[in-house]
């Protein structure tokens, strides 16, 4: 059965169909705080001719992969996963779903067994954490939380779908509702946590469910479970070091600019860049109109159609362009300024990158630019704001010179003319 803790409340009357579609409106995402930069390897690259002892001979090209973006007219390579889209999670992740609602979910054995058949169950509490930034929405943990699959102490598999029941409710010491028919409640308006208890097999849950409802079409019956979110056990995702962030995947109705709020520099430049945190990536966007994904000549996707978007150089451009100052396109012309010394950074400097860790077999020449904006979270260290990559588009990466990853990758730092 089900506590609400918070605000939580229970719905009255029947009202089993109404569900909280709008959590199924994109595709379920981990967003990681602190990602770990893919290694570079050596991958495949075509096939070339060479002249072996006098004769052509057919050989494999190899290349260097990049962990980040390339620029113009080279290949767009796949950055580090800052965010992962999937079916299925690590049990006690936090996933984004549709209408920047979040949910964690975890699951634990309970004292309390009963046998069905020759099989031993056990009532296990399924535990969601939910943070809501909208209106409360409809949700039925009665019959969208489930477990599918468990592994006994013998070594078998056993997959099903157990979900609350009656039986349950009698040895459970979680209040019940009213009636067993209504047990419609919902998640209210900013963080709260609903448990529900049901049997399974007793042994190690291997898959937990939050099952979502898509769009109710005709002849549906009205009830759909479209998505399910899986959560499994076993190992963390190896590209982060933490289950997740709470508030943070950019979704399809939140691609506006999201300024940062407290701290920053009163620098102009670096307040324009800070003004765009949160648009989208797009190869050769500079910001003044929608992006077609073309820069020199030639086009990659994704594209933005519909709204204002950048790329690294596009923005630093931009951050000076609505400044009166006009500099270089490209990281090619933007490393051509004054040079700085780490020590002598300002807000509004340029912040250049290599491909692979500087002095290394992996260095490629510059690959990428930020600009420096100073202390914008206030806590004492500097910051870059960056178009990263898609899907992130423009972030906020703190404490830059102490991350590992772009502290052995800056080359340069340049300071156009004011």
């Amino acid at each position: 059965m089900l506590l609400g803790l918070g605000l939580l409340v229970f719905g009255t009357g029947c009202q089993w169909l109404l569900t909280a579609t709008q959590l199924a409106s994109q595709p379920p995402r981990m967003t990681c705080p602190t990602p770990t930069p893919l290694p570079t390897i050596e991958v495949d690259d075509g096939e070339e001719t060479v002249i072996v002892n006098g004769t052509p001979t057919t050989r494999t090209r190899t290349r260097l992969t990049e962990p980040y973006e390339r620029e113009y007219g080279l290949p767009v390579v796949t950055p580090t996963a800052y965010i992962r889209e999937s079916a299925n999670f690590p049990i006690g992740t936090i996933v984004n779903l549709g209408g920047g609602v979040d949910a964690m979910l975890t699951v634990a054995g309970q004292s309390a067994t009963r046998h069905q058949g020759e099989v031993l169950e056990r009532l296990y509490r399924i535990s969601v954490e939910w943070n809501n930034p909208g209106q409360p929405l409809t949700f039925d943990p009665y019959r969208q939380l489930a477990i599918s699959q468990v592994q006994g102490a013998d070594g078998r598999i056993r997959s099903n779908v157990w979900r609350w029941s009656p039986e349950a409710a009698a040895v459970s010491d979680l209040p019940a509702p009213s009636s067993a028919l209504e047990t419609t409640t919902q998640i209210p308006t900013g963080r709260s946590t609903m448990h529900v208890d049901l049997f399974a097999p007793d042994g190690q849950v291997q898959v937990a469910e939050l099952r979502l409802d898509g769009p109710l079409s005709e002849g549906s019956g009205g009830v759909h479970e479209d998505m399910r979110v899986q959560f499994v056990a076993g190992p963390d995702d190896p590209n982060c070091s933490t289950n997740g962030l709470f508030g943070a995947a950019p979704d399809p109705a939140r691609q506006a600019a999201q300024p940062v709020t407290v701290g920053g520099s009163a620098d102009a430049i670096a307040q324009a860049a800070l003004s765009q945190l949160g648009r989208q990536y797009c190869w050769g966007g500079k910001g003044f109109s929608p992006c077609s994904g073309c820069a020199d000549g030639q086009c990659v996707t994704p594209a933005c159609a519909s709204y204002p978007c950048f790329d690294c150089s596009g923005l630093t451009w931009y951050a000076y362009q609505v400044n009166g100052i006009s500099i270089g396109h490209g990281t090619s012309n933007q490393k051509l300024y004054q040079r700085v010394e780490a020590a002598e950074i300002q807000p509004g400097d340029l912040m250049l990158f290599t491909g692979g860790p500087v002095g290394s077999t992996g260095f490629t020449g510059i690959r990428h630019v930020g600009i420096y904006v100073g202390d914008a979270d206030g806590d004492g260290t500097g910051d870059m704001v960056h178009a990263a990559n898609y899907p992130d588009g423009v972030v906020l990466t703190k404490n830059v010179f102490a991350n590992r990853y772009y502290q052995q990758r800056l080359a340069v730092i340049t300071r156009p003319p004011r």
